[in-house]
């Protein structure tokens, strides 16, 4: 009976270590995921074999990393950093501050599927309560036709449109693979989507108007939610989103040839 009660030397021992070390543990595990979820975001989409999961491993080492193209089912977070001096908060800080040369701002690059089927993935996480998410890239294949990333870009500009008012929001359109012989400029870029995403706001506004009910105005209230820009009427153009908030940039690049530190600064600016 004595032993039940008084267990071991040894016994007692672990059991106190085990007690004081738990409470430790929970307290960094904790609280790593607790910093990690409060990190900046930036939230990477595009259509698949763009080159997003290449520039997400691009921003966590500075270099290119060869990866084979795959559809993935979930997002996948990478932790990243960047010189201090590279941020938009560093033109408070005085040039001869000796540590801005050697801090480095941390951030996070949330790399979501491409696929359509699973894209509803970056549109839960853009309107889950409590992100932290800087901006959004945007990543296409520069030599590729643009009917369908223009389709999947009007789509995440819709989004944001629904969101605008809540907090102002930048969009970076990494026009990918431009060393390819067949990639076009980002300029070029930019007028082929606007045009793309015109056609598909007209059909998806006609559509809209040939079902549902309509209201006096002969325009259902919840059907204006669903059309981007002013009714959807006319050529869209990329500046009609700072109307509602959204900013966005287009610049050309190459995770190839690590072409890649316009859209570092970018990051950097939203920062």
């Amino acid at each position: 009976m004595d032993s039940i009660f008084a267990p071991p030397t040894p016994v007692l021992i672990i059991a106190t270590i085990l007690i004081a070390l738990i409470p430790i543990i929970l307290h960094f595990a904790i609280f790593r995921v607790g910093a990690n979820a409060s990190l900046p975001t930036f939230l990477v989409l595009g259509p698949s074999g763009s080159g997003k999961t290449s520039l997400c491993l691009w921003f966590k080492k500075g270099e290119k990393t060869t990866t084979p193209t795959h559809t993935s089912q979930t997002a996948l977070s990478l932790e990243c950093d960047i010189p201090a001096s590279m941020t938009a908060s560093a033109k408070y800080r005085s040039t001869n501050d000796p540590s801005l040369s050697q801090e480095h701002t941390k951030f996070l690059v949330m790399d979501t599927p491409g696929h359509a089927k699973l894209r509803h993935i970056a549109y839960e996480e853009l309107k889950r309560p409590g992100n932290n998410i800087k901006g959004l890239i945007f990543v296409l294949d520069s030599a590729e036709e643009m009917a369908k990333a223009a389709e999947y870009l009007h789509d995440v500009l819709l989004a944001l449109q629904k969101a605008g008012g809540k907090k102002k929001m930048r969009l970076l359109v990494a026009c990918n693979k431009n060393d390819l012989f067949t990639a076009l400029p980002a300029s070029r870029i930019k007028t082929l989507l606007e045009k793309e995403i015109t056609k598909t706001r007209e059909s998806r506004s006609k559509g809209l108007m040939d079902s549902g009910v309509t209201s006096t105005d002969g325009v259902g209230a919840d059907d204006e939610n669903e059309w981007l820009g002013e009714g959807g009427e006319g050529e869209f153009k990329m500046e009609v989103m700072e109307e509602v908030g959204v900013e966005v940039s287009l610049k050309g690049g190459s995770v190839e040839t690590g072409e890649c530190e316009y859209w570092r600064q970018w990051v950097g600016s939203c920062l």
